[in-house]
């Protein structure tokens, strides 16, 4: 059990590439195998027991230290790559505080509708919806090809006013290519969204 639990820690630690002590997979791995030497052998015992217990340990513990020195919760991940850090902190952080500059243009433009825009994904329209509470309606979920809100319930909702501007990715989803194809396109839209502005009128054709 010491040496499989001290392969997939350092198998685990192979992916990291941020915040995690360097040569923490080889100190590991060295333990796990005097360990299991010791215990072998039967010799010197507790000393091996010791060390495996500090193999097993180690990686978890110092984990759990850096997710408090980074002042993360509960449910975060500690060592990640940096790639999946720097797509988080864009998508909830940098994200958010560029989309509460747009709020005041995003309101003038939305027509007494209902809900403030619909946009692809849940993910996205969190970010929207989070700063005032507006309402926004999500197409798809968290990647944005989940198959609710349906087509006609898209083209039922911009037939009642519900909404009138759309912000989504380049796709070849039915709900977003109708969209694109009945709705105005908004040229000067932020890449990587593409922005529609829809009117009842749009449903009916």
């Amino acid at each position: 059990m010491i040496g499989a639990s001290a392969l997939y820690a350092a198998w685990l630690l192979a992916g990291v590439t941020l915040g995690a002590p360097a040569g923490l997979s080889a100190v590991v791995l060295v333990l796990a195998a005097a360990a299991v030497v010791l215990l072998l052998t039967g010799r010197l015992v507790g000393v091996g027991l010791g060390l495996g217990a500090v193999a097993l340990l180690l990686t978890p513990a110092l984990g759990a230290a850096e997710i408090v020195a980074r002042g993360a919760g509960a449910l975060d991940t500690p060592f990640e790559a940096r790639q999946n850090v720097v797509a988080i902190d864009r998508l909830f952080v940098a994200t958010p505080s560029l989309v509460r500059h747009t709020l005041p243009d995003l309101q003038r433009v939305r027509g007494g509708a209902p809900d403030l825009l619909a946009v692809q994904s849940s993910a996205v329209a969190s970010v929207f919806s989070h700063p005032n509470g507006d309402e926004v309606l999500p197409i798809g979920g968290f990647t944005g090809t989940g198959p609710s809100p349906t087509l006609e319930q898209v083209r039922a909702a911009i037939a009642r006013g519900e909404f009138h501007l759309v912000l989504a990715f380049p796709s070849t989803d039915p709900r977003i290519a109708w969209i694109a194809q009945h709705c105005r396109a908004l040229p000067d839209t932020a890449p990587p969204f593409h922005g529609y502005y829809c009117t009842p009128a749009d449903a009916a054709g």
